[in-house]
């Protein structure tokens, strides 16, 4: 299946920017990215990508254009990554309805 994620552009990312991908255990993909200077991360992209083997998946790279360098970074080897972010999902969009309706169910069990 083919998707359209129109926020995931990175053409205009500031020199010296570290991007980041995260693959969370339940399939979802994020990325992220640390501005030159920053200590904090910045969540640009959350998509619910129900990755069916999070555990196991491969990242394809596309050395080309203003990319300089490339690190791998296991999880628990760095501590300035996060884990988590404030970020709604970015995709798939979800109607107004069900967002409101999630939204509502989350209120009663906090109450």
């Amino acid at each position: 299946a083919v998707c359209s994620l129109p926020i995931a552009r990175f053409d205009v990312v500031p020199e010296g920017t570290v991007l980041g991908v995260m693959v969370t255990a339940k399939g979802a993909l994020m990325v992220f990215a640390q501005l030159v200077g920053e200590t904090g991360w910045h969540c640009l992209v959350n998509w619910e990508a129900e990755i069916p083997t999070p555990e196991s998946c491969y990242l394809l790279l596309e050395l080309a254009g203003r990319l300089q360098e490339a690190e791998l970074l296991l999880p628990g080897k760095t501590t300035s990554v996060p884990q988590t972010f404030g970020r709604p999902v970015d995709y798939p969009p979800k109607l107004a309805a069900e967002a409101a309706a999630e939204e509502e169910k989350k209120q009663r069990k906090e109450e």
